[in-house]
């Protein structure tokens, strides 16, 4: 489906926000797990479909889905988009818990189907948890050499020296990087140390 977008209360969690949309009904028959991660709620989810081509069925043939909802929150609207893990919504990956309460899925085919998908999503979910987990554990004066060259301002900048520092609006102290070569401080997201060369500073 498309967006829906609605006033929800302030002091309510996207994941309580979800919870409620789908209504408790629902929640009561179905749910397993919740979680929120890269701007969406995941939320695990039970059917019996003793049938499925996508996942291993447990012997009562009960399924565990990973469920994606999108979400956006804007000047106290807050909008939503459902999908599931077998349509391979891309930049909504989840966490590896939500993967590990899910069932197992089929094997990988080369048919460009549900299963394919699914499988290409888990993937993608847990190789953005891998790169989130490696910038997390990056610390200042690391050398940081990147497999591609990204582009900031026009200049393609591919090392870096890792530094902390104030960022956005709210001046929150996080990870940036400083080019080696324009000395420049840039932001580098998780996804993009993929296969980098990281050289730890020598005093640790």
């Amino acid at each position: 489906m498309g967006w829906l977008f609605y006033r929800k209360p302030d002091n309510q969690t996207p994941i309580e926000a979800i919870k409620q949309a789908c209504g408790a009904n629902w929640i009561a028959e179905h749910f397993v797990k919740a979680g929120s991660a890269n701007s969406a709620v995941h939320i695990v989810a039970k059917f019996h479909d003793p049938n499925s081509d996508v996942y291993v069925p447990d012997p009562d043939g009960t399924v565990r889905a990973i469920l994606v909802f999108a979400i956006r929150q804007s000047g106290g609207e807050f909008g939503y988009k459902d999908m599931t893990e077998s349509m391979g919504p891309s930049g909504w990956e989840c966490s590896p818990s939500i993967i590990r309460a899910a069932s197992e899925l089929k094997p990988k085919t080369d048919e460009d189907c549900q299963r394919t998908w699914a499988h290409n999503y888990r993937e993608r979910s847990l190789a953005k948890a891998k790169m989130k987990s490696l910038k997390q554990k990056l610390n200042v004066g690391d050398h940081v050499k990147l497999a591609r060259p990204l582009s900031f301002g026009g200049v393609m900048l591919d090392e870096f020296v890792v530094m902390r520092g104030p960022v956005g609006r709210k001046r929150r102290i996080t990870t940036v990087f400083r080019s080696v070569t324009t000395g420049t401080l840039c932001g580098i997201r998780a996804e993009h140390l993929a296969d980098a060369t990281i050289t730890k500073a020598r005093s640790q």
